[in-house]
């Protein structure tokens, strides 16, 4: 049998301190290392510890839920819980899990104004939705709406049902008014479920901010990372500011009012339905797969 060596007290106390940052500090004796990726090694005299650092925090995160209040699960708390126009489009699916659709022009999920979502230049979101198809009259069917129109996250429809792009829309003060981000790698086709991942920081301003992370996963498949971008049209002719985005709430699944309380402008809604939504004040790395491994049992 192999011996054991007994290792005094005193050296083997080992403080390990995870912060909400992904940085960990480990202190052994009287040394210490802070180190910065995903996973962590550090060593002292007596000791080997690897320690998995703290993934970022959502800020809001949903479910659908029965009634017309959606409670907020995410670090922001109840003042975000969310208003839900129309308490009926709920329901539990086979699978178990909730989903609310299918949306028409008057059904919206209104996110209070405040804080967490006002002037939105660093942040990611994750959404799972069900795009169902096209409305007559209808090109743009919003996802995400803030400030009526500043910001939004849109379905474009314009080549059809089976032939639809994810578009991210920002106005701006100056240049043809706003910056449209239209990626292209994966096309969005009507009857599916999409799983939408948006890091994005935007701080910098129209014309200086990077190109948005997007990735997309069709029908519980992986998210794919886009990588091409329709830029025809003027899509990048904004310049100047951003528009004043941070008046008013956020709606899911139609357009927001940009008028404090519970109110939509009821125009350009999604057809379809929601599974999920989650919003990050940070910005999340989404290449290890972000939360799609627990979201995509929700459609699957």
């Amino acid at each position: 049998m192999r011996s054991c060596k007994i290792v005094p007290f005193s050296v083997a106390i080992l403080l390990i301190t995870v912060l909400f940052a992904g940085v960990v500090t480990v202190n052994a004796a009287s040394t210490s290392r802070t180190v910065t990726p995903q996973y962590s090694e550090t060593f002292s005299p007596v000791t080997k510890v690897t320690v998995k650092a703290q993934t970022n925090a959502q800020t809001i995160y949903y479910v659908p839920q029965a009634g017309s209040t959606w409670v907020n699960h995410g670090a922001a708390g109840a003042s975000y819980n969310a208003y839900v126009s129309t308490p009926g489009l709920f329901r539990t699916q086979s699978n178990g899990y909730p989903y609310w659709g299918d949306i028409a022009q008057n059904d919206f999920v209104c996110i209070p104004a405040g804080s967490v979502t006002n002037n939105q230049n660093v942040a990611s979101w994750e959404i799972g939705l069900h795009f169902t198809g096209t409305v007559p009259g209808q090109r743009y069917e919003k996802i995400w709406d803030k400030a009526y129109g500043g910001f939004l996250f849109e379905i474009d429809t314009l080549h059809g049902a089976n032939d639809s792009y994810l578009t991210i829309y920002r106005a701006t003060t100056g240049g043809s008014g706003a910056r449209w981000y239209i990626p292209t790698d994966t096309v969005l086709r009507a009857g599916h479920n999409y799983y939408i991942q948006i890091a994005w920081n935007t701080s910098a301003g129209p014309g200086h901010e990077p190109y948005p992370t997007v990735w997309v996963g069709e029908d519980g498949k992986a998210p794919v990372r886009q990588t091409h971008w329709d830029e025809s049209g003027g899509a990048l002719g904004g310049t100047g500011s951003w528009r004043n985005d941070a008046v008013g709430s956020a709606n899911l699944g139609n357009t927001a009012s940009g008028a404090p309380g519970n109110a939509s402008a009821k125009n350009a809604r999604l057809d379809g339905g929601f599974f999920v939504y989650r919003q990050y004040n940070s910005i999340v790395d989404f290449s290890s797969g972000g939360s799609w491994n627990i979201d995509k049992l929700s459609w699957t």
